[in-house]
């Protein structure tokens, strides 16, 4: 369970959408593991 959880992270992707995306998969993953 260390692992880190990513959606999709493409090489033509910058930094910044990189982060934009993971960020906003893990609010996904982390609202999905909260629901009753």
């Amino acid at each position: 369970s260390g692992s880190r959880i990513t959606c999709f992270a493409p090489q033509n992707f910058s930094p910044k959408q990189a982060a934009y995306v993971d960020s906003f998969c893990w609010a996904a993953v982390q609202h999905e593991q909260s629901s009753p």
